[in-house]
């Protein structure tokens, strides 16, 4: 595998895309062909239906353009940078990487089935500590990678359920083999200020960290301590105040370490 083609369906509202997802994906180790895709909304689309249509669109441009695979990263999703060389490792269709959900106890994302829509069979916390290549059924597509094979038969929907869903079981139907990395532990943004982190030491097996630099792509930034910034018009904003920056020159302040 060689060319990767990386799709970052972006939110239809503002925050479009995590800064920190943003620059975890200029991070990103690979040593062939790698393409980022940030995809829009196109039209006033439910939630699922507009998540499918963004991975359809992505599909399409991996398969017309020769891609050997597609990696989904979703916007709120903090990937580690060797990512894409552990899940190609992979000897199977559609490798995941592992992550916990945003909400309520924080359960690791890799179901042992997915059968029951709308239920999940999860695996036992000592098998989830126990790491490596596990065979799963999906469910989660926060960073996955699927191989051009796979991609060839599989068609994204979504309606009542995201994507996600009807990966996973359209993946058991067709015989396509699904396996999640237990040891490529992926950040899920909980607040602006917070990700949380599969932790297998910890005895929920999570943690949250505080990320301060969780600024977004779109919307007001913090300058940092013991900067000065200058704009046009004569203003001048001091460590600590909020500002309101076009994307471009957010993200070129934001690596500078400006804010």
């Amino acid at each position: 595998m060689d060319d990767v083609l990386i799709c970052v369906p972006v939110r239809p509202t503002h925050p479009h895309v995590d800064l920190s997802t943003q620059m975890a994906i200029d991070a990103l180790q690979w040593n062939g062909r790698m393409d980022v895709l940030y995809l829009g909304s196109v039209g006033d689309k439910p939630h699922a239906a507009d998540l499918a249509d963004k991975f359809t669109r992505a599909r399409h441009v991996a398969l017309m353009c020769n891609y050997d695979a597609l990696l989904i990263v979703e916007a709120d999703m903090l990937p580690p940078v060797d990512v894409l060389e552990r899940l190609a490792e992979g000897d199977c269709d559609i490798a995941y990487g592992t992550y916990c959900s945003r909400r309520g106890n924080h359960a690791w994302l890799v179901t042992q089935s997915a059968q029951d829509i709308g239920h999940l069979e999860y695996f036992d916390k000592a098998t989830l500590r126990g790491g490596g290549w596990i065979e799963t059924q999906g469910i989660g597509t926060g960073c996955t990678l699927i191989h051009r094979e796979a991609l060839q038969t599989i068609a994204f929907r979504g309606d009542e359920w995201t994507p996600d869903w009807y990966l996973a079981q359209d993946a058991v139907s067709l015989g396509l083999k699904q396996m999640h990395n237990l040891d490529v532990l992926c950040g899920h943004r909980i607040n602006e200020r917070e990700v949380v982190y599969p932790d297998p030491a910890a005895q929920e097996l999570h943690r949250i960290d505080s990320h301060p630099h969780a600024w977004r792509l779109s919307g007001q930034y913090q300058v940092a301590d013991g900067q000065r910034i200058g704009f046009s018009n004569g203003s001048i904003a001091e460590g600590g105040a909020a500002v309101s920056l076009a994307d471009d020159v957010a993200l070129r302040m934001f690596r500078s370490g400006t804010i």
